[in-house]
């Protein structure tokens, strides 16, 4: 049986591609435990996310988005929103450093590795392509979620200025 494959430290441990009974496998379907840099990754993108909530939540607390009465706006709420709008602004900046340090880091370590091989396919290269797809898709959804918070932040800035005018 022939068996081809590279090690990727970008979330596939190793990619086999066998022919069994004369059918190729799918590449598709096999499992790809994600490496340490990855779960280390996630693990700050998560992080990331509770800050932002917990930014939106205490900014809620203060005066709830969604009441017909407003609360009539304290002194420091508006300090407070810029503070908290500058800090997601830092965080945003922050999560597309690490993204682009990580993705070329293992980008690097996936070509040495190619570089290495003696053989290798299309298929091969598809997975690995597959991979940093998922992390930038993951990326992108976290750094949306925190500019969908900062535009709110935003937005009631405007909001509290307009109203003490």
């Amino acid at each position: 049986m022939p068996v081809c494959g590279v090690h990727c430290s970008y979330g596939c441990s190793r990619i086999l591609l066998e022919v069994v009974g004369g059918l190729p496998m799918n590449p598709t379907y096999i499992w790809r435990v994600p490496s340490a840099a990855i779960k280390a990754y996630v693990l700050f993108l998560l992080g990331v996310c509770i800050v932002a909530l917990v930014k939106l939540i205490i900014v809620w607390r203060d005066a709830p988005p969604f009441r017909f009465s407003r609360v009539a706006p304290r002194s420091d709420q508006l300090a407070r929103l810029r503070r908290s709008s500058a800090s997601l602004g830092r965080w945003i900046g922050c999560t597309c450093l690490v993204w682009g340090i990580l993705t070329s880091w293992n980008l690097g370590n996936v070509c040495e590795r190619l570089l290495d091989e003696p053989k290798f396919g299309l298929a091969t290269i598809a997975v690995i392509l597959a991979d940093y797809a998922e992390v930038a898709l993951v990326t992108l959804c976290v750094i949306l979620l925190l500019y969908l918070i900062r535009w709110h932040f935003l937005a009631r800035i405007d909001s509290l200025q307009n109203e003490s005018r």
